[in-house]
């Protein structure tokens, strides 16, 4: 299969083969998100596990990533887990992974991971696991694995959904003389542009599509469309968007091969159609396109799937996304104009615009937090400071992992916004600009008591409502936070609250 150069559409055909590899790359990548998905599948034994569907599976977890290792129909794949999102039990593990995703440093990348072969760079966060000694395990598994395949040259497919399509393409590169098939869902760019290492034709990069609750609107998936100016990588192989056609059917728009022209509008992107795992409340998420897809053909022989977009009635946002090249009313009509993108323009010049403010809020903080540490007023270790001034002071670490800290907050509005409540207390959800309390407070610190009133079980209503209540007195705010020095920064906390505020900028946070 020849590739097409950078923004052309010339769509290719999806045969039995492929179909077959991205319905088990799809399976994998979502029981990669399985809650105890290692124990469900176990045999009794710690390291030996067995899958309906599966000829073998073997997990290999590091928290929060993990690698899964399966043989299904000859071949053998290893798929990686991408961003764990936070629940009450994994709020820890989500800041770890989110840290991974914006962790943009370099890490040399060797074919082969053989240090004497050519390389390329990729993001630092995304190649955190593939230097675990789990994961380490989980490639020697995967190799040991082809030793079974009939044919070498289609046996390994490397997979994973969003961070963990990232990884996979490093881990392509470190696969390179085995001639990995990839197949990703939803992944950010993870190698810098250039990389001949990375197995480009025989890469299937999935982007979903949901249609709004309102029957007008299509929303696409965000997280593959996040400006590559960001990390400064680029993206690799052949771009497939997945959406819903007539009919409950669902169709596939080819995109391009490798950096892609289409470029959706901000507001036409979604955090929901990121979802991976098929689920009854979920059957626009990735693994449920792929299952319908393979159902509409499972009963057809030698029949290749063209992917050539929406037929007429469907819903789209843009013309080119529909097969007769026209969208009216938000409905692929043949004959229509045909939309133009320039939502590419915008959202990208808006993104740039959200990254400034970013940049521009840190360095705010970070100069705050040098200007406390010089003055004495604001010192934890001055029991003398002003009532008037905030203040924090930190006490050891907490049963929940956390540093509980004393913070002084003045009268006033304190510019913050409490919510997602936690089994421990509501969270910090938002610090406005300007509040009295940046620097002193952090995302998702909880706050477990105002003054002598135990805030722990408080919804955020009631915690708000305490709030007014004393605004015209200082409170003494009690909160446990993985930040203990108010003097310094941590740089995960600091790209974390950057990742939440750039998310927040798309609409994928509340």
């Amino acid at each position: 299969m020849a590739p097409n150069d950078r923004g052309t559409t010339e769509p290719i055909k999806l045969d039995a083969r492929l179909i077959d590899i991205t319905r088990v790359s799809a399976m994998l990548s979502a029981l990669a998100y399985e809650e105890n998905a290692a124990e469900n599948y176990s045999r009794g034994k710690s390291d030996r596990y067995e899958h309906p569907d599966l000829d073998y599976i073997q997990f290999y977890i590091n928290d929060p990533d993990q690698a899964i290792v399966a043989r299904q129909g000859g071949r053998c794949y290893i798929s990686f887990r991408g961003t764990v999102l936070p629940t009450k039990e994994s709020l820890g593990f989500f800041f770890n992974d989110w840290e991974q995703n914006f962790d943009l440093g370099n890490r040399i990348i060797h074919r082969n991971n053989d240090p004497s072969q050519p390389a390329c760079e990729g993001r630092r966060g995304y190649a955190d696991f593939i230097d675990t000694q789990e994961a380490k395990e989980g490639l020697e598994d995967v190799v040991r694995c082809m030793d079974d395949c009939s044919d070498q040259e289609d046996c390994l497919v490397v997979t994973g959904h969003s961070q963990g399509g990232a990884t996979a393409t490093i881990a392509s590169v470190l696969l390179y003389d085995w001639q990995p098939t990839v197949v990703t869902f939803g992944q950010p760019p993870a190698v810098d542009p250039g990389c001949e290492l990375i197995p480009s034709e025989r890469f299937y990069r999935y982007i979903n599509s949901k249609v709004e609750d309102n029957n007008v609107d299509l929303s696409l998936d965000g997280v593959p469309f996040v400006p590559t100016i960001v990390s400064g990588s680029a993206h690799y192989g052949h771009a497939l968007l997945l959406g819903a056609d007539v009919d409950g059917g669902s169709a596939i728009k080819y995109l391009g091969f490798n950096e892609i022209d289409f470029e959706p509008a901000l507001v036409d992107l979604d955090i929901y159609a990121h979802t991976m795992a098929a689920t009854s409340d979920a059957d626009y998420s990735y693994e449920a396109r792929i299952n319908a897809i393979v159902d509409t053909f499972k009963d057809s022989d030698n029949i290749d799937i063209e992917t050539v977009g929406f037929s007429d009635g469907a819903v789209c946002e843009y013309g080119e996304l529909c097969k007769s090249g026209g969208c009216k009313d938000n409905v692929c009509t043949s004959g229509a104009n045909t939309a133009i993108v320039v939502g590419g323009v915008v959202g990208g010049v808006t993104v740039l615009m959200l990254l400034l403010l970013l940049v521009m809020k840190v360095r705010k903080r970070r100069r705050s937090s040098a200007a406390s540490k010089e003055s004495p007023s604001t010192s934890p270790t001055n029991t003398s400071s002003s009532t008037s001034s905030p203040r924090s002071d930190a006490s050891p670490k907490s049963s929940s992992g956390r540093v509980q800290r004393e913070i002084m907050a003045p009268s006033g509005k304190l510019g913050i916004v409490v919510g997602n409540t936690t089994k421990h207390g509501p969270a910090v959800h938002t610090i406005r600009p300007g509040s009295p309390m940046e620097g002193l407070v952090y995302l998702n610190d909880i706050i477990v008591g105002v003054n002598d009133i135990d805030t722990r079980k408080f919804t955020a209503k009631e915690i708000t409502q305490v709030m007014k209540d004393t605004v015209g007195e200082e409170r003494n705010i009690t909160v446990l936070s993985f930040i203990s020095d108010i003097g310094f920064i941590h740089r995960g906390q600091v790209q974390v609250e950057a990742a939440y505020g750039f998310l927040l900028g798309l609409g994928f946070c509340d």
